[in-house]
């Protein structure tokens, strides 16, 4: 079993363990739905890793500078009280792990780019010399980037800004099944001319 599908069985068995002990009780009963957003959310990590292991895209951060105020608004408001389970006294606790935590990890505004493909060298050496920007966004407390579903659609965004540097349809449409998109995209990129590194014809065949 390639390790594509391996890793994206392991995120279904996880979610449907996550819904049976009711941990997410939304999934009950809406897990077969949910199933192809799992598989699609799996690709399109494993897919991003190696573009950023080709040095192809990177996502970055660099501190914000937004104020208490502004990265949490009214969560800790008095106003709350009446619909927070022990009142005021949670709410004190909440805003003072807040506060610790934010000043712990720091708050982080996240950047992707891409390499445009400048020079080739024997078809399977690549010199980048622009980088494109992608995505930006800020208002992040230590890693709570990832997870959130920002991270997913930077990589999809990064995935497509390279995809369209070759005519390649976007990751969303370049197949309607996401347990094919993968290797699909690998395909069209590679008949597009993509300079891939010389391993990667091993490479594509892990997603099979």
């Amino acid at each position: 079993m390639s390790p594509f599908k391996t890793r994206a069985i392991q995120a279904v068995r996880q979610s449907m363990r996550a819904g049976i002990s009711g941990q997410y009780s939304y999934c009950k009963g809406r897990l077969p739905r949910a199933f192809p957003s799992l598989i699609d959310q799996v690709g399109t990590k494993m897919l991003f890793d190696r573009l950023e292991l080709w040095g192809w895209a990177v996502i970055g951060r660099k501190p914000d500078d937004l104020g208490f105020d502004d990265l949490f608004g009214d969560c800790f408001a008095p106003d709350h009280a009446s619909t927070v389970p022990g009142g005021m006294r949670t709410i004190n606790r909440e805003e003072k792990d807040a506060k610790f935590r934010l000043e712990e990890e720091g708050q982080w505004f996240y950047l992707a780019h891409v390499c445009h493909p400048d020079t080739r060298t024997a078809g399977t050496n690549t010199v980048f010399t622009l980088w494109v920007d992608t995505d930006s966004c800020g208002g992040f407390v230590g890693d709570d980037f990832y997870g959130s579903g920002y991270d997913t659609d930077f990589y999809v965004g990064c995935i497509d800004a390279i995809a369209a540097m070759y005519g390649v349809p976007r990751w969303c449409t370049v197949h309607p099944d996401p347990k094919h998109r993968p290797f699909v995209w690998f395909t069209a990129m590679k008949l597009a001319g993509a300079p891939f590194p010389e391993h990667v014809e091993a490479d594509i065949h892990a997603w099979r």
